[in-house]
């Protein structure tokens, strides 16, 4: 590496179990759909099973299917007001400032 350049770094997050107990969608979207998480996770499961899919993209498609079906918007403000909701783990609202500085001390 040549003089006076520095490494870059960066971190990246998966935000359900990692920052947040459980998965974002449990705080609010599933309730706004009237299930509980336990109902929503087995119907995914049992849709990927059954079509050799990710559970990822099955996720994605039932939000859109049930949010449709319950005219429920999932434009960006949606989310937004979704996200409102989630609970984060112990730490997490000041652990981008900490590991931000502990960055910045370490590159001097």
């Amino acid at each position: 590496m040549k003089k006076g350049r520095k490494t870059v770094a960066a971190l990246i997050y998966d935000f359900d179990g990692t920052l947040s107990p459980g998965n974002m969608q449990e705080f609010a979207f599933i309730k706004a759909i009237g299930e509980n998480k336990e109902q929503f996770w087995e119907e995914n499961a049992q849709l990927a099973k059954t079509n050799d899919a990710d559970q990822i993209l099955t996720y994605m498609y039932l939000m859109l299917k049930k949010a449709n079906n319950k005219n429920i918007s999932l434009k960006k403000e949606s989310f937004q007001d979704f996200g409102k909701s989630v609970e984060l783990f112990k730490g997490v609202k000041d652990w981008f400032s900490r590991i931000n500085k502990y960055g910045q001390d370490k590159g001097k």
